[in-house]
């Protein structure tokens, strides 16, 4: 009998909690998901902004109904940073934001970024964008392309500079070193609406990137240089002196004489070249005209020494004219017609 009354009290029980359940389903079972997208990145609009919303921070919410809707997009998510300032929401602190106000959040579903970079209200101005307008600077001085301008950060800010929203924003520079080339500090000044409000350092190191030659094999002193003698490379040049004392034309080093040995692996400089003037005043020279696919020729004596590419003065044999001839080899010239 006991035995039979225990189990009368359990089914009772248990027909209880079956009424009282029937109309609250599980947790995580009920109706149609809340679908939040968040983006990757949310900026402050507004100077007195406090808190941040999630209809404000969200790209889209999609609810069962507009009410649900209405409670998520008012659901305060977090405070806001303050000017200039950076803060971090992902989602799981959305989800406690969630829980913590009594709203359902086991049928709440994430699309989009994990975490979202909250900004504060202001203006950013990149280290990226300030090395920009740098290397834009150097390039207008130098005349370099964006191939031959090498731009490397040593020492920035640690962090981006922020300003209030402008109508005019000026960046400028004041070199510390008289050189462009090298480790070179800029004073970095940030304009407001003509107003300075930043001031800065930015340490960077500056490169040439530019082609140069060096010789094949071991070149001995007065040795004429031949167009089989030197190669083409492509150096970073980070010494200005050193930059403007390398020779950059192929031209202008065939033909000239090797005021020292060079050696394979060294960029060939001005200052290792002697010019190789073939001609000398007096020398006899044959005199070449070409004109229209014809070709003449008369003789002549050089009034002054020249190498190759030179034009130098040329007194004709028959008339004892004075022409202008271009050196073109030992022995011949080239009429320059004015």
């Amino acid at each position: 009998m006991k035995g039979s009354w225990s189990g009368t009290v359990l089914l009772v029980i248990l027909g209880v909690a079956f009424v009282l359940g029937a109309g609250v389903p599980r947790a995580g079972t009920q109706g149609e998901p809340t679908i939040i997208r968040l983006p990757g990145t949310f900026r402050v609009s507004r100077a007195d902004d406090q808190v941040i919303r999630l209809g404000d921070v969200a790209e889209s919410i999609q609810a069962p109904d507009p009410e649900t809707k209405q409670k998520y997009e008012e659901l305060i998510v977090m405070n806001a940073p303050g000017h200039g300032e950076q803060n971090r929401l992902p989602r799981h602190y959305i989800l406690q934001s969630i829980r913590q106000a009594g709203l359902d959040f086991f049928n709440v579903q994430f699309t989009g970024a994990n975490l979202v970079e909250v900004y504060g209200y202001g203006l950013k101005i990149s280290i990226q964008d300030v090395l920009q307008v740098l290397q834009q600077k150097i390039q207008h001085e130098t005349g370099w392309s964006d191939d031959e301008l090498i731009l490397r950060i040593i020492s920035t800010p640690a962090r981006d500079v922020w300003i209030a929203p402008a109508e005019r924003v000026d960046i400028t520079f004041d070199r510390a070193s008289p050189m462009t080339l090298g480790t070179t500090r800029y004073q970095v000044r940030l304009f407001v609406d003509q107003i300075q409000v930043k001031d800065f350092p930015v340490v960077v190191l500056v490169q040439h990137r530019r082609k140069a030659y060096m010789p094949v094999r071991n070149l001995k002193r007065g040795e004429v240089i031949g167009p089989d003698d030197i190669r083409e490379v492509v150096l970073y040049f980070d010494n200005e002196m050193l930059d403007q004392q390398t020779a950059d034309s192929r031209d202008e080093i065939i033909g000239q004489q090797c005021r020292v040995p060079l050696a394979p692996g060294e960029a060939i400089q001005w200052r290792a070249l002697n010019v190789n003037y073939i001609l000398k005043r007096g020398d006899p020279v044959q005199i070449v005209l070409k004109s229209e696919g014809l070709t003449l020729q008369t003789l002549g004596h050089a009034q002054g020494r020249g190498a190759v590419g030179d034009i130098v003065p040329v007194k004709t044999a028959n008339t004892g004219r004075i022409v202008k001839g271009r050196v073109i080899q030992r022995g011949l010239v080239e009429l320059v017609q004015s």
